[in-house]
């Protein structure tokens, strides 16, 4: 009987060839999802059926966002949403669409093996989340829920590649941990690209769209209001890791007084 030697897996070597990796073979539910939804949403003739019908084929996703969609948030009224047409028309498909892109895209990385370093990037997009919310709904933005889902996809790259990484990020934490190269440095030295670029690249292939989208392409420094506030987020869960009183964490404050203003600033971002 001939043996047949195992197949060897080729590591991604580019920006490319990472993102054609995680979009079609590592994670083609959620990019099937993506598309379908970016599809349906930019044609008029269809709508919250076409919509229902994306997400009903995924029973998991179904149950999760049903949940979501009747919580006392989503749902003040208390009327029990038992079909996700009629949760698309009660909420509306912009948030049923970024509720399913955050759903979906959870589902599919949690599925996989987990690392530490995937959850601590998960805890911080959660963590900064949380905060950004608050101070969108104090600075009465038109839609704080929005704020918040960009923010908790703001490092899709970064959360996608420490989900599949394999030797590869095992080299660049291991750059990191000699302390001679920052995160950054370390990434480029072993991919060619910084995880920043990889989540630019991977928004585009997924056509995530609106303020998601936006607050990836864009660096911190940037014009656009609802775009440094989902960055400051991430800037206030940096700065609490050294603790109330420091001065990253005074820094932030001074900038949240400055940017808005009639925000009542206090230290309540612990």
């Amino acid at each position: 009987m001939e043996i047949v030697p195992p197949k060897i897996i080729e590591e991604p070597h580019s920006l490319n060839e990472w993102t054609h990796v995680l979009c079609n073979e590592e994670m083609p539910i959620f990019s099937n999802t993506a598309l379908s939804i970016h599809d349906i949403l930019s044609d008029d003739r269809k709508g919250a059926m076409e919509l229902a019908s994306v997400i009903l084929q995924d029973p998991n996703l179904t149950v999760k966002l049903l949940k979501i969609s009747n919580t006392p948030h989503y749902n003040p009224s208390r009327q029990k949403m038992v079909t996700v047409s009629r949760a698309i028309i009660m909420i509306g498909s912009e948030v049923i669409r970024e509720l399913t892109l955050v759903c979906s895209f959870l589902e599919c990385i949690l599925s996989s093996t987990n690392k530490q370093q995937v959850n601590e990037e998960i805890a911080q997009a959660i963590h900064a989340a949380v905060h950004v919310k608050s101070i969108a709904m104090a600075a009465n933005d038109s839609s704080p829920e929005e704020v918040f889902i960009a923010t908790l996809l703001n490092h899709i790259g970064s959360i996608s590649f420490w989900c599949f990484c394999g030797g590869q990020g095992e080299r660049i934490q291991a750059l990191i941990n000699k302390g001679n190269c920052t995160r950054e440095e370390a990434e480029k030295q072993v991919l060619g690209f910084k995880l920043t670029e990889l989540g630019v690249s991977l928004s585009k292939a997924w056509k995530l769209g609106s303020l998601i989208e936006e607050s990836i392409k864009f660096s911190v420094v940037t014009k656009k209001p609802r775009v440094g506030l989902v960055h400051l987020g991430y800037e206030i869960a940096e700065a609490l890791k050294e603790g109330v009183g420091s001065k990253k964490y005074d820094a932030c404050i001074r900038k949240i007084e400055v940017r808005y203003s009639q925000i009542w600033c206090t230290s309540n971002f612990d």
